[in-house]
Parts: structure tokens; sequence; C-alpha cells
């Protein structure tokens, strides 16, 4: 079944074509991603007029495709939008609720287990740029059986934004911002689940997944997803990498710039980086019931087309 897909991310705008059948076997036949310049904090009836024209725009591209489903939508600068001025202001856009959004984050991990993932527990961290999603749940019978849920407010951006602020009080302010979350995750969760494996998703866990694989020389900050697929990221690791950044960033910071990425960008993939490897770090140490997580680079895209080939979302188009 051919899939289009288009998301409109709290950073970036993803346009996806593959073929995909309700195993998970997929081909991709057009993918493409680009910034959209909307900023998350100060969105206004302007940002509101700009994902209407991208909606529109990524309708029409899809349409060249012959695609059997398509899907136009929208993540957390949709659902914000929403919340200020109405579903009826949004034209043609899908506004997916968090809920959603995790589901197809969960999937699209389980999507590098290739078809070995029935009946098995699984608990996915995907960190987007607006919101951090937390799903633990089993696929069984083609339908996702969820244990636990939960959405906050504390995507990369905020992240970023916190340690640039004040770098010194960086850790505390992430401290006491997991404990709030640690907090929820207590009060709701159900005794004696036991997650085969910790899946981490998302622009920082990627990053990390890179620098832990990727290969030497000119290719080193060509990132390719396909090497990152299934890293395995325990804690000592990442506690490891985390120093050594923090380092850079106090006594050399265009070294840690070149260490993360070269290319003209990689400033900006530095200061997410340093200033999110801590969030993940301790989340994982107060979720999972090992010190090892895995990395998923398939993206809420991936597990969208998963779930539309298996009539698990509404209001496509066929």
């Amino acid at each position: 079944m051919r899939i289009g897909i288009a998301e409109i991310g709290s950073k970036t705008t993803r346009l996806m074509i593959a073929d995909f059948d309700s195993r998970g076997d997929f081909r991709i036949v057009n993918a493409t991603s680009e910034s959209h310049g909307i900023n998350l904090e100060t969105t206004d009836e302007s940002s509101l007029v700009k994902v209407n024209e991208i909606g529109e725009l990524a309708h029409k591209f899809l349409d060249l495709f012959g695609c059997d489903k398509t899907l136009v939508y929208g993540t957390e600068l949709c659902r914000q939008l929403s919340r200020t001025y109405g579903d009826k202001k949004i034209n043609n856009i899908y506004v997916m609720s968090s809920g959603e959004e995790g589901k197809a984050s969960w999937l699209s991990s389980l999507l590098c287990e290739r078809g070995r993932f029935e009946n098995k527990l699984f608990t996915v961290v995907d960190q987007g740029a607006g919101s951090l999603e937390i799903l633990t749940a089993k696929w069984s019978n083609r339908t996702i059986e969820v244990v636990e849920n939960h959405s906050f407010k504390l995507g990369h951006q905020l992240g970023q934004k916190m340690f640039e602020e004040a770098p010194n009080d960086h850790l505390n302010k992430v401290s006491n911002l997991l404990k709030l979350i640690e907090t929820e995750l207590s009060v709701h969760s159900r005794k004696n689940t036991r997650s085969e494996k910790v899946y981490l998703q998302g622009s920082v866990a990627t990053k990390l997944a890179w620098l832990k694989v990727r290969p030497a020389g000119v290719d080193r900050d060509r990132y390719n997803n396909k090497f990152i697929n299934g890293v395995k990221l325990n804690y000592d690791w990442m506690l490891g990498e985390y120093q050594k950044l923090y380092k850079m960033f106090c006594e050399n910071y265009e070294e840690g710039v070149a260490y993360v990425d070269a290319r003209p960008n990689g400033k900006n993939d530095f200061a997410m980086v340093v200033s999110n490897l801590p969030i993940l770090l301790l989340l994982i140490g107060k979720i999972g019931h090992s010190s090892q997580s895995y990395v998923s680079g398939y993206g809420t895209r991936h597990g969208v087309a998963f779930m539309m080939t298996n009539k698990l979302i509404g209001n496509s188009h066929e």
C-alpha cells in the first residue's frame, strides 16, 4: 500500500512517500524535510496562516505520487494553534493528539525489531522539539495495547533554552523537572510491568547514536539513519559523553561544535545535544529496568504510516 505522509512538527515539516504493508515492512519512495521557521513560543495568527499554507502545499505534493492513502497531520505546534484559535481554523490538517503521537512513536521504534514484536512489552521515550512522550505498550493481533502513556512539555527546544539561560544551574533545573515527571510516572505506574526494551527517539537520541557509530573520515558528519537503528546506549557511555561535551562547552566551544557536527548548522546541534543529554540520561535512570536503552532512527511519520496500513488512525484520504 502506498502511503503519503506530511508531518507539520514543532520545528520542521517532513514529507514521506512509502510503500508499507501491515507487518511493518516498507520501502521509501520519496522523503524530504525542511524547517518551517515558526517559533513555538511566539505563535500568532500569522503562524496559523503559514501552517494552513504548508498544509495546502503538502496535499498538492502528495497527490503527485498516486498514493492509496494520504495524511497531512500536525503535532504540538498544531495542537497549540488549535487550543488558541479553534480546530476549525486549521484547514485540512489532522491535529494529532499527544496520545496518538505517542502511539505512532512507539510503533516506529518497533519497526527496528523487524517483525519480532508480537506480544512483547516496549517503552518508547520520544523527545521532539516541543514535547516529551513516554509510552509503554505491546502489539497484539495488529492492535496497540497501551499500558502507560504520558506527555510532558519538555521538548529539546525548552531543554536548550534552560541550558543557555543558566548553564551552571542546568542540572539542578533538569533534576527538579524530572522529579515532577517521576511523581506522575509513579502515581500512574502499573506494578509488575517490565518492558523488554526501552527505545529512545528524537533528534538528540539519534545524534547520540550517530556519535557512537559514525564512520571515520569524510562521512563522519553525513548522518544516515540505517546505521543507528537498534544502537545500544548504556548509562555509563551517556554519562561519559555528557562529561566530555560539557567540558568542551566550558573550555573550547568550537571544538565541541566540530566534534558533534562540523557542518554549517553544527553549532545548534552541539547546543541541542549538550543541553538535552542529561534529560535523557536521568530519565532513563528513572524509568528503565536496566541501564541500557536502544535508539530508533525512524520517526513519528513511519509509525503513522504503519497505523494507516492497519487502520488505526482516521481522517486519511483514500
